[in-house]
């Protein structure tokens, strides 16, 4: 979630104001509530917020008198901006020291990600990521683990983009009701925005900060391989993510990859599966693995024979290998009725929860 900082100078030129707004939606993630105290935090060139009980104020210079550390207890000013919307946003005033530790005088855009009821600031903005969920074997979960992916991001504030070359567009089936399904023309999306040109016609919005193209066919074109380069590289100045949900075949499923920063493989623990993942991995190189994430697991012998080969294999790769996703029925539940794994209050979906959000933090800091 990018943000820019506004600036304020002094007559004379120098730099006296710094404050960012922050929208109310970025403040509930972090479970804030008014009166609550919030730590303002300043170190290695990021700011972290956080509720904390009242700490005490401290500034650390280095000799050369550069700010190393600084910490504060802070108050959020609500201001009103939108009767009709009944909408609220923050202002965060950046202390003086700080806004010139991170020279937001010279590069005002920042970088927001909430996790762990926390907020962290970092300066330089973030570029835009792509990724592609890629297995070669079907049935394996690839549409599922591109939405829970797609909306986890989406809840912490990062505009995200799901694509698809399926032209079943399952992502559809795990997000919206049924009877919302038939809302939506399918008949131009993926190759059409790609080949004639984009409209915002073509997009499905799933949830906020989350949406969808589908495609219209699974069959495409040299043409179309030909400006899919183009047309990501124009996606990426609109959003944060974009993940392709992608279907085994050979040509497209190549242009993909090219187009993507990394791979994320969904996999089962049986023996087709984890000889064909262990191919994936060697034809790719794993510098372009992000992560391997087991699905539908079971505790059997068998399946723990696999998970602890590919574990063993994995575990020098800096590749990211959470714990297996369970075959759970609330899972299946979820699904059925069109939600995702974070629209759970389950504790059985805690581990579920816990491991794609390991994927998605190692996603966010790559």
């Amino acid at each position: 979630m990018k943000r820019k900082v506004i600036i304020g100078y002094k007559k004379n030129g120098v730099l006296n104001q710094a404050r960012l707004t922050i929208d109310r939606d970025s403040i509930n993630l972090m479970e804030v509530v008014e009166g609550d105290n919030i730590s303002f935090i300043y170190k290695d060139k990021e700011i972290k917020l956080k509720k904390s009980k009242i700490i005490a104020e401290r500034s650390i210079f280095d000799k050369e008198k550069n700010l190393k550390e600084f910490i504060k207890n802070i108050n959020f000013i609500q201001n009103f901006v939108s009767k009709e919307k009944n909408y609220y946003s923050y202002n965060l005033s950046i202390p003086l020291p700080v806004a010139k530790a991170m020279a937001l005088d010279e590069n005002p855009i920042v970088n927001i990600l909430i996790n762990k009821k926390e907020m962290i600031i970092k300066t330089g903005g973030m570029m835009s990521k792509v990724y592609t969920i890629k297995n070669n074997k079907g049935g394996i979960g690839k549409s599922f683990t591109t939405v829970q992916l797609g909306a986890g991001l989406a809840l912490m504030g990062h505009k995200t983009l799901l694509a698809t070359s399926d032209s079943q567009n399952n992502i559809l089936h795990y997000t919206l009701k049924k009877e919302e399904l038939e809302k939506h023309d399918m008949t131009r999306g993926l190759r059409h925005a790609v080949l004639f040109g984009d409209n915002e016609e073509l997009y499905i919005q799933l949830r906020k900060n989350l949406d969808f193209i589908p495609t219209e066919s699974s069959v495409f074109s040299e043409a179309f391989e030909k400006k899919f380069k183009t047309w990501i590289e124009k996606k990426k100045e609109e959003y944060d993510y974009i993940i392709i949900d992608s279907i085994p075949t050979m040509e497209i499923d190549k242009k993909f990859v090219e187009c993507s920063d990394k791979i994320i493989i969904p996999t089962f623990c049986d023996y087709s599966t984890t000889e064909g993942i262990l191919k994936v991995i060697e034809e790719a190189g794993a510098e372009k693995i992000l992560a391997v994430l087991v699905n539908l697991y079971k505790n059997t012998k068998i399946q723990k024979e696999y998970y602890d080969k590919l574990e063993n294999i994995l575990k020098s790769t800096g590749i990211c290998f959470p714990e297996p996703i369970k075959e759970l029925s609330q899972i299946e539940t979820l699904l059925e009725k069109g939600k995702t794994i974070w629209e759970s209050k389950s504790k059985l979906l805690e581990e579920t929860q816990k491991s794609f959000l390991d994927v998605i933090l190692t996603m966010v800091d790559k």
